[in-house]
């Protein structure tokens, strides 16, 4: 324990004698009024009266070898002749580096392209010795002067209020950021606190982040002059517009996207107008989505006769507000409606639905008002929605290019445009190994429903009516209209188990029933073009 000035001296040989350039000493405040802890750091070279509240300064020219700011202390060890090849703003940043490391501030008194010169930040009051300079001089920006000794004393160290700039972050996260464009301010935080022991500003962080992303990517304003097609005001803020759908193996397969200012109906029917100039409408579209007004008007409009399903999850989203109810009662008519839903045949969607209707009373009956039955109920739902309720797809989308939305635009278009290259690319080379005549997917799903059927009792009424005996059920099952009374076989867009017996009972093939979009090579010539 240091407990005097003469063994602080003693403390400084002995660093010097043994050649130590480095020293990290823990101080105790004993007066209660300094506001120290036991455990913090402080500096112990306090001129009379000064007092600090901070508990994590260190003493003179210090570090912790676990830090990677223990290398900024040799930032000039190459002396005068040492190059950065970055030129002046290399230089500042490594004099910001060193003073951090050390706890010595310091100022410029020249400071240009050309040459900087950094001094003491107390060369006023102590004429401390400490100096250096560096200038530009054919081409080349080197160190010309330096007095690498200060003479002001120890210095202070503040662990949780460094000088960070904005820059300094910038020039430290740039290979992070390249690799994850979406890493987050609070992760750079965490970052500077475990590898380099500093307390980095929230704010300070996020320019540093912005930095980063201009260098790599360049200029959100610059970016939109790099596109063919572009309307100016589109500058002031944009939202990225997706259609999605399904692939063979029920994975996400990205149709088309567009960035517009804003969800007004302009640019929904401009997006709608596009997608349908590009994808045509030789059939029916399915579009499943929320009950956006602008949406309701448009697709219609450019889609006329197409079927359009409303999310259930948002339905059950917006019933849960609609209602007054307590929670246990609000539950119960919320799953009732998802019951109702899901409800195959006509028959169990008005049995659930009475009950819904009872135990909603006016509330239930005046949402249900606002949702015709034909854009939601699977029993009264006309398109073809592969058993899809939810808008899943949209959020997967979402999902996937969370990281690239705050591109600059023509970087953020080609960021996605890798990513649908990686994924068809993947995606072909996985395809030519399966050796079933389904996707992985949809043959196990076959399987399981084989299993299922060859339990059921199958009755031949002609070469392709079948009446299938299930339980205390029968259904009819006719093979030409592709149609069983469940109604799964058209909700599913896939043979039911009572369409398979019936296959099974036929002596056909029962792939021959089965969508082509499910089979193998309908899912590898997605990826081959």
């Amino acid at each position: 324990m240091i407990e005097t000035d003469a063994e602080i001296h003693s403390l400084a040989c002995y660093c010097f004698a043994k050649k130590e350039l480095t020293v990290e000493v823990k101080v105790a405040c004993s007066v209660p009024a300094l506001g120290c802890s036991f455990s913090g750091l402080a500096c112990s070279s306090y001129a009379p009266g000064e007092s600090s509240s901070s508990n994590s300064l260190v003493v003179g020219a210090c570090g912790n070898d676990k830090y990677k700011t223990i290398a900024w202390v040799y930032n000039f060890s190459g002396g005068v002749g040492q190059r950065f090849e970055l030129g002046a703003a290399e230089f500042r940043l490594k004099v910001l580096e060193f003073s951090i490391a050390t706890g010595y501030k310091y100022k410029f008194t020249k400071n240009d392209e050309c040459r900087v010169t950094a001094i003491c930040g107390k060369r006023l009051e102590t004429n401390c010795l400490w100096l250096i300079h560096a200038l530009d001089k054919f081409g080349v920006f080197a160190i010309r002067k330096i007095n690498p000794i200060h003479t002001c004393g120890f210095a202070c160290k503040d662990y949780n209020n460094p000088p960070m700039t904005s820059n300094l972050v910038k020039s430290l996260i740039m290979d992070s950021v390249s690799d994850t464009l979406s890493i987050s301010v609070r992760t750079i935080i965490r970052y500077f606190k475990k590898e380099y022991g500093l307390i980095v500003k929230k704010h300070v962080a996020y320019m540093g982040k912005q930095l980063a992303l201009k260098e790599l990517y360049g200029e959100e304003g610059i970016s939109y002059h790099q596109l063919v097609w572009n309307i100016p005001k589109y500058k002031v803020q944009r939202l990225l517009d997706g259609g999605n759908s399904k692939n063979g193996d029920q994975g996400l397969y990205p149709l088309a996207m567009g960035v517009v200012d804003g969800e007004d109906e302009a640019n929904w029917y401009w997006f709608l107008d596009k997608f349908k100039g590009a994808f045509g409408y030789d059939k029916r579209y399915t579009f499943l989505r929320d009950r956006h007004h602008r949406l309701l008007v448009n697709i219609p409009l450019v889609f006329l006769g197409s079927y359009h399903s409303f999310c259930l999850w948002h339905l059950k989203n917006n019933l849960r507000a609609a209602l007054s109810k307590t929670d246990s009662v609000s539950r119960h008519l919320v799953k009732l409606f998802s019951d109702c839903a899901y409800a195959p045949t006509h028959d169990k969607f008005q049995e659930k639905m009475i009950e819904l209707r009872t135990i909603g009373d006016d509330q239930v009956d005046r949402f249900l008002a606002r949702v015709p039955l034909e854009n939601w109920a699977n029993s009264c739902f006309r398109g073809s929605r592969y058993g899809e309720m939810c808008s899943s797809l949209a959020e997967c989308f979402n999902s996937w290019v969370k990281g690239d939305r705050f591109l600059p635009i023509t970087s953020m278009l080609d960021e996605i445009r890798k990513k649908m290259m990686n994924m068809a690319t993947e995606r072909r080379k996985d395809s030519k190994g399966w050796a079933t005549i389904l996707c992985p997917q949809m043959e196990l799903k076959l399987t399981e429903r084989i299993d299922k059927a060859r339990s059921l009792d199958v009755i031949r009424s002609d070469d392709y009516v079948f009446q299938v005996i299930s339980k205390n059920s029968e259904y009819r099952v006719d093979l030409i209209s592709r149609y069983c009374t469940c109604n799964n076989w058209k909700i599913d867009g896939f043979p039911c188990i009572h369409a398979i017996a019936s296959i099974l009972c036929s002596g056909e093939s029962v792939y021959g029933y089965i969508d082509i979009v499910f089979h193998t090579s309908s899912f590898y010539s997605c990826y081959s073009h």
